[in-house]
């Protein structure tokens, strides 16, 4: 389970990458699409598009490697003061409560979605804009599946966490009476 679990977190990290990579695309596409307006005189919709998408492609795939580097805005006015055990519960019980059903809500809604989407082949409703929304819309399975990946990952060490701390305080426990 965990060999799998790290090849979908290395998937991940390939993820961060491509958005990270769409960051200068998208910021190229759009110093293109200022100068084809404002020095050319012209709108060119499919550059636009592609910005819509690289939008779109940073949130969604790099939210599963923000979520395993920490880089979420967390709000730890507990959290940090936490011994490593309260930490590892929170992130466990958090995982497994909050995030996993979060993901496998989103991933029943957005299937049938995108399948249909895939299945008429969906484009753009402007005549030159991309003809590619339902690669678009297929991120909608890919942000929660990489979510839950990681959130599963979290989960595991999580769990190793609480397990080894219980360890090393069950042989003190029997000796201090509980």
């Amino acid at each position: 389970m965990e060999r799998l679990l790290l090849k979908g977190e290395a998937i991940n990290r390939w993820l961060g990458k491509v958005a990270a990579a769409a960051v200068l695309l998208i910021a190229g596409l759009q110093f293109v699409i200022v100068l084809a307006r404002y020095m050319f005189g012209f709108n060119v919709i499919w550059l636009q598009d592609m910005v819509t998408y690289g939008h779109a492609a940073i949130f969604m795939l790099g939210a599963a490697t923000t979520f395993a580097s920490g880089g979420h805005v967390r709000i730890d006015i507990l959290y940090n003061r936490w011994s490593k055990e309260q930490q590892a519960r929170v992130d466990f019980y958090g995982a497994l409560l909050l995030l996993l059903p979060f993901c496998l809500l989103m991933l029943w809604l957005a299937v049938p979605y995108v399948v249909e989407s895939w299945q008429n082949l969906e484009g753009s409703f402007q005549t030159m804009g991309l003809q590619f929304v339902y690669l678009l819309k297929s991120l909608l399975i890919i942000f929660p599946a990489s979510l839950m990946v990681q959130g599963m990952l979290l989960a595991f060490r999580a769990y190793r966490v609480m397990e080894s701390v219980s360890e090393s305080t069950s042989g003190s426990s029997s000796e201090q009476g509980y």
